[in-house]
């Protein structure tokens, strides 16, 4: 367990940057409807059947709940429960970017805060769990999960990641005792 500890900051780092490509990857695509006999022109994608698709990445879909949701709220468009759901859904950008702040945070600081670290390990694992979702929203849509692929990613590194800082820091904790 102490060779995971050792080498726990370059994991940080590799997890960083692979979480910032996965960000700048497809997340979702934006249909129109083409048919088949047509073809898409760029930057639009042949998906399925009659249908194109633009790629939209996963930075794309957090500028767009954050600016929507200000652009409401300054303007006082939304009412009392509108504003309740506006909030809740500026929830999912916030959970996406968290595991960067707080990968950040843990190389900056090092490992020597215990609070840190289990919050850390919970982030990743909101992180994880709204990435699998995400996901499997997008597979009934009969678009191949390839074009995907930065959420597909995202997925996979912040699950390896929640396994990995959970495991490191369950670690810990027994080599402590």
């Amino acid at each position: 367990m102490s060779r995971v500890n050792d080498h726990i900051q370059q994991w940080r780092l590799v997890t960083l940057v692979l979480l910032l490509v996965a960000l700048l990857g497809p997340w979702l695509f934006d249909r129109v409807n083409v048919p088949a006999e047509y073809p898409c022109s760029a930057p639009y994608i042949r998906l399925e059947g009659d249908f194109c698709g633009m790629p939209h990445s996963g930075m794309w879909l957090v500028a767009t709940f954050v600016s929507g949701f200000g652009r409401g709220a300054i303007a006082g468009e939304f009412s009392l429960v509108e504003t309740g759901r506006a909030l809740l859904s500026s929830l999912i950008p916030f959970i996406l970017v968290m595991p960067v702040l707080s990968a950040l945070i843990l190389i900056w600081r090092g490992n020597n805060n215990i609070l840190l670290r289990v919050m850390n390990v919970v982030i990743w694992g909101l992180a994880a769990t709204l990435s699998w979702f995400m996901i499997l929203m997008q597979t009934p849509s009969g678009i191949p999960p390839l074009q995907f692929w930065g959420l597909w990613l995202y997925g996979g590194v912040t699950t390896a990641n929640f396994v990995f800082e959970a495991i490191a820091l369950f670690g810990r904790g027994r080599r402590e005792q």
